[in-house]
């Protein structure tokens, strides 16, 4: 079990991904952040998918940020690049789509 989180454009391609095992709390990071706790179900996703927008993910990322600076951390682990990247990619679609589902499992 596990968190796998994707990142899907309009054409349901996959474009962004990352994966957490049911421990990490990492994981809840990102749906905090994501404003989508609903979808957490503890040991992995629930199976839901959730459409934001590019605001939505730009919000996200400026509270990972805002996040990072609190802790005063000079370089961010592997978990944070991990969202960063994931939040990252899902921005550039919906920069050009307005929009990008997110589907927890």
């Amino acid at each position: 079990m596990g968190h796998d989180i994707y990142g899907v454009n309009q054409s349901q391609q996959q474009i962004a991904y990352a994966r957490f095992h049911m421990f990490n709390d990492s994981a809840h990071d990102l749906y905090q952040l994501l404003d989508a706790k609903e979808c957490d179900g503890g040991v992995s996703g629930i199976g839901a998918k959730k459409t934001f927008s590019k605001q939505q993910i730009e919000q996200a990322l400026s509270q990972l940020q805002k996040r990072l600076e609190r802790f005063n951390q000079q370089s961010i682990d592997l978990d944070d690049q991990q969202i960063k990247k994931f939040l990252t990619d899902c921005l550039e679609t919906a920069e050009q789509e307005g929009q990008v589902e997110v589907c927890f499992a």
